[in-house]
């Protein structure tokens, strides 16, 4: 028994010594009854004296007095305060640790008051809370950037319609939706007449202004389950679901209507030509469909532009 307790008193003056942990007996009222030999120097507080309020060292456990009775009484078995910032005029910031307990060796009732040096591991743990931090920023940055690299891929930069390779994706589950459940599904083909001659005769900046202006029609001019792309070069793809041939060249007029509209605060004037067809039996797939309305829009400009052709229609 005697060698253990040689033991636990060498063990507490190592600690005293290497500067980690200091002590202090309270008086049931808080005030200062014994200090450590190293409680001075190990807060670097020089005017600490016997009988003064341990609330006037330590900030933290100011209005905590009734507290202190309690673990004094035993009806809770201690009161702890981790990672305080402790500063002292003219030292570094530390972070340390108060552990208050009962501690009764004789009457009258005593408080153990033990304070720890905690700020290694406390600087370790701000540093992984920062790196944890940064890290969750660094996700947040690369899914932004991750979704502007899908856009640009998926979305026409001048227009901002979906592109080629949207619609490539997009359209054969529309023709798979249509052919499940036997619903009708119309497809455009539509492009500015003359387009080149616009480019050359005005500018390029002409043309990409007039390309937005058709752009911004075609997306007003649409129902929220409708689909517009810009399929390349002046023509644009529009896949109508729900919608039959003779309903989707009235939304053509509505379109052009809308257009001429909108061409009047503009410099000049163009006209579109619109290639239509529908998804029957007889198509088998997505790429034939857009086949048919081009070829739709081709027999609209060799009739003299300005039109509107239907695929498989008679005149």
């Amino acid at each position: 028994m005697f060698e253990n307790t040689e033991l636990a008193l060498d063990v507490l003056q190592t600690l005293l010594e290497r500067g980690k942990i200091t002590y202090a007996l309270l008086k049931d009222d808080v005030s200062i009854y014994e200090l450590a030999p190293n409680f001075k120097t190990f807060l670097n507080a020089a005017n600490v004296q016997v009988g003064q309020p341990v609330t006037e060292i330590f900030d933290a456990l100011t209005c905590s007095e009734q507290t202190l009775q309690e673990v004094l009484s035993q009806k809770i078995p201690e009161y702890r305060l981790e990672y305080i910032n402790f500063s002292s005029p003219g030292f570094s910031p530390r972070y340390i640790s108060l552990y208050i307990w009962n501690y009764r060796c004789n009457a009258p009732r005593r408080l153990l008051l033990v304070v720890e040096d905690v700020t290694s591991s406390a600087l370790i743990e701000q540093s992984a809370i920062q790196a944890h931090n940064e890290l969750y920023l660094l996700r947040i940055r690369l899914g932004q950037a991750n979704a502007k690299l899908q856009r640009q891929a998926l979305y026409d930069s001048l227009t901002e319609l979906p592109n080629r390779r949207y619609l490539d994706d997009a359209l054969p589950r529309y023709v798979e939706f249509s052919k499940r459940y036997q619903t009708p599904l119309s497809l455009m083909m539509m492009d500015i007449d003359d387009f080149k001659n616009l480019n050359d005769g005005f500018g390029h900046d002409v043309g990409d202004e007039g390309l937005r202006i058709l752009s911004r029609v075609l997306s007003k001019s649409m129902r929220e389950t409708d689909f517009t792309a810009r399929y390349g070069g002046d023509e644009f793809c529009i896949f109508l679901p729900m919608l039959n041939v003779a309903l989707a060249r009235i939304l053509v007029d509505k379109i052009k209507k809308a257009l001429d509209k909108e061409l009047e605060s503009f410099s000049l004037r163009f006209t579109i030509s619109v290639g239509i067809a529908a998804l029957t039996s007889d198509v088998a797939s997505a790429a034939e469909l857009i086949k048919l309305a081009d070829d739709a829009l081709y027999r609209a400009k060799r009739e003299g532009k300005n039109r509107i052709y239907i695929s498989g229609e008679k005149k």
